[in-house]
């Protein structure tokens, strides 16, 4: 979905603003990760393509949008999503990389700074993996259902 953020030049000083349309795409858009009968120990991985078809560098944000289910509350919710580990790593040449690690609860405007996106490498591959750890998996979020969308916000890199 493309965006255009613009502002008009003041009159001192001879700034220019020039603008500029953002057009970041994620795919698929429908649910890469879907598990039900979730248990201590185990994972689940998904798979997005982001891609800049700005013609311009960008930076990107990823956040988890999650809340609870019909057949949950949001406290249960809660008490879920900063036990849910996530990692997010993009397919990189040549390794991979970690653009975030931590809990559901946690992965809000990741990574700190942004992760560039230059149009000279307009798609990037990002795997997401979802783990309940062993020791996390107690009696309190058995049952416990929560909804998660990824959400990403894209800005003209600085560069």
């Amino acid at each position: 979905m493309p965006f255009t953020f613009s502002q008009e030049t003041t009159p001192n000083s001879g700034n220019t603003i020039l603008t500029a349309d953002l057009d970041v795409r994620v795919s698929p858009t429908d649910a890469i990760i879907t598990s039900t009968n979730f248990i201590g120990g185990s994972s689940v991985s998904g798979v997005l393509d982001i891609s800049n078809n700005s013609g311009i560098d960008v930076l990107y944000f990823i956040s988890a949008d999650w809340r609870e289910s019909p057949a949950s509350t949001i406290s249960m919710a809660t008490i879920l999503a900063n036990r849910l580990t996530v990692s997010v790593v993009a397919t990189a040449s040549p390794t991979d990389v970690l653009v975030f690690g931590g809990t559901l609860a946690g992965l809000v405007d990741r990574p700190a700074g942004g992760r560039p996106l230059p149009t000279a490498t307009p798609v990037e591959k990002l795997t997401f993996t979802v783990l309940l750890a062993e020791e996390d998996a107690t009696n309190l979020v058995q049952g416990v259902n929560l909804l998660t969308d990824f959400v990403f916000v894209a800005t003209q890199s600085p560069a």
